[in-house]
């Protein structure tokens, strides 16, 4: 059945709700007005340019039964997206939302529902449910105006739809909790919970970080709505959901959770000033990671690995996490839980979280330093082909998060910059670094030096065949950098593994076939692997002369005359100048092109 049916009155008076209320009495007044009632409401046509617009735009959507397009006002302004189905970026026409249907709408969701009653006709019925409906309609006005074919949502958003929404979330969890509440009430606050959380959460996730002037459909920007979530009350009551799903094993309270877990993500995600956030809140969320329902576990990692990403970006301590909230994030049991993540498909976050606490909080974040955790980055980072990478991130079901970058250190085909998506294997060995600058190893030398093996392995599978870019750039600068911290304390490992033989192997490939590296990162490549070996010579004289020993044999192969070309130049001349030193002082004396 198609809303575009509803213009055929047939299909109207074969309504199965209606003909049920006929045929209980026919003779009663009651049923008599109220039918009449009905059939006048759904012969009148859409009375202004936001009902027509709605009307048309669901044209292409399927309902599931003639019940869902009934008609009283705020259902008709909506059109009204109960039980529709059809993506947004499939529906033709397009959506114009005019101030009467936005106050409409937003009247809706603030009106809280009448009580139950035994006498509850058909209207009343609606009635109570209209808040529910008018947050799937605005919910439907966010998605398309995210897919560019609504230029006016900014009129729901400056009706009042934040405010509302978030009343309706706080009342709805309110009701639904209380002791007080029968069972049939109870289900219906938690739907409209759920319906208010999910619409808030469409307009947190389809506004932009910026605002494009004039032109954008909201008019607002990401900061803005999620700032006033949090002064509006949002995360209090995430709480408070969370702590009940705690205490209730109820299937809805369940249900509930996942879209709590959503809605302080998308929170999170924008929120400027995370001081608001408390340390308890973090606790409750990090106590749902490794949780036995998948998805509960996937959308509580993803909350705080939000609310990392914008500590990462803080630019005022004020405005930072705090001390507490930071410590919560480095508890035993998510830093077990995280290592486990990070094991079954989702380094992308458990790398990023262990990466922002080494840099923000270096004191709480040593609590990683730990062989599940350890263990867990070097397996990722063992993974040497697409196709492996590929089936770890397949152990992840429950949504994807990726990190990517615009590289200028490669020149596209368009002679712009390279779009490059960091894979997991170089995210965890960021991770492992990060970890490793804070010595966070301090006390654990066996677990440290445990490190060297896997990162000379990595290093060496990267001379295989390798596909030049910024992929490979940034990989080997990552476990080079891990080699140079470990030099001086693990110089008995890592030549033991062959590390210098690999880094010789490394100068080898400074200018693979292919490569559009600029030369600026050419000469980068070459200082990275100089800077490796630097600490090793330092360690002692034995693996100075080794080292030097393999320079001094590394300048007879003709890739060395590519080391010259980048590194000679005045940008890099230290890098130059330190290997020439390393050849003067090198065993038996420099090569002899050196003495001619």
């Amino acid at each position: 059945f198609r809303l575009s049916q509803l213009s055929n009155p047939s299909h109207i008076t074969n309504n199965s709700c209606v003909d049920k209320l006929r045929s209980a009495d026919e003779h009663s007044y009651q049923e008599h007005a109220m039918l009449a009632a009905t059939r006048s409401q759904r012969a009148r046509a859409a009375s202004n340019t936001g009902e027509q617009a709605l009307l048309v735009l669901r044209k292409s959507g399927w309902m599931g039964t003639p019940d869902d397009a009934r008609s009283e006002a705020v259902c008709r302004a909506a059109a009204l997206a109960d039980d529709t189905y059809g993506p947004a970026n499939e529906a033709e026409g397009r959506l114009t939302i005019d101030a009467a249907t936005a106050q409409r709408l937003v009247l809706a969701i603030s009106t809280e529902p009448p009580p139950l009653s035994d006498a509850d006709d058909f209207f009343a019925c609606r009635a109570r449910h209209a808040a529910e409906r008018a947050c799937g309609a605005s919910r439907l006005i966010m998605r398309f105006a995210k897919q560019g074919a609504c230029d006016s949502a900014h009129v729901l958003v400056t009706a009042g739809f934040m405010p509302a929404a978030v009343g309706a979330y706080q009342r709805s969890v309110s009701v639904a909790l209380s002791d007080e509440t029968s069972d049939v009430e109870r289900i219906e606050a938690f739907k409209l919970a759920w319906n208010a959380a999910n619409a808030l959460e469409a307009l947190a996730s389809s506004v932009g970080q910026r605002t494009q002037g004039p032109n954008d459909a909201f008019q607002t920007t990401r900061a803005d709505v999620c700032g006033e979530y949090a002064t509006l009350g949002v995360l209090e009551t995430v709480s408070t959901v969370l702590a009940a799903s705690k205490l209730r094993d109820s299937p809805a309270v369940a249900f509930q959770l996942r879209r709590t877990l959503d809605l302080a993500g998308i929170t999170f995600m924008g929120l400027r000033d995370l001081s608001v956030v408390d340390a308890s809140l973090v606790r409750d969320i990090g106590s749902y990671v490794g949780d036995s329902d998948g998805q509960i576990d996937s959308c509580a990692l993803y909350a705080l690995y939000a609310l990392t990403v914008m500590q990462d970006e803080a630019t005022e301590a004020s405005k930072s996490l705090t001390d507490a909230a930071l410590e919560a994030l480095c508890e035993p049991h998510l830093v077990e839980a995280i290592a486990h993540a990070i094991l079954r498909g989702r380094a992308v976050s458990g790398g990023f979280i262990i990466e922002v606490l080494a840099k923000n909080a270096p004191s709480h974040a040593r609590a990683f330093a730990k062989p599940s955790v350890i263990g867990a980055l070097l397996e990722v980072i063992s993974l040497n082909s697409d196709e492996a990478r590929t089936a770890y991130a397949k152990q992840h079901t429950y949504g994807s998060t990726s990190r990517w970058t615009e590289h200028t250190g490669f020149v596209a085909a368009d002679g712009g910059h390279v779009e490059h998506t960091r894979e997991v294997d170089e995210l965890c060995a960021y991770a492992l670094l990060s970890l490793l600058m804070v010595d966070a190893f301090t006390g654990e030398p066996k677990l440290e030096a445990a490190i060297v093996v896997p990162i000379v392995d990595k290093l060496r599978a990267s001379c295989v065949d390798p596909t030049p870019g910024p992929a490979l750039y940034e990989l080997r600068n990552k476990c080079l950098k891990i080699l140079q911290t470990l030099a001086q304390r693990h110089a008995k490992a890592i030549m033991e593994a062959d590390g210098v033989d690999v880094a010789i192997d490394l100068l080898k490939q400074l200018k693979l076939p292919g490569s559009t590296a600029v030369p600026r990162f050419t000469q980068l490549a070459a200082r990275n692997v100089c800077a490796f070996l630097a600490p090793l010579i330092s360690a002692g004289p034995a693996y100075a002369d080794a080292v030097r020993l393999e320079l001094k044999e590394y300048t007879n192969h003709p890739e060395s005359q590519t080391f010259t070309e980048y590194t000679h130049l005045y940008t890099h001349r230290l890098t130059f100048e330190w290997f020439c030193d390393q050849l003067l002082n090198a065993p038996g004396g420099p090569p002899e092109f050196m003495l001619e």
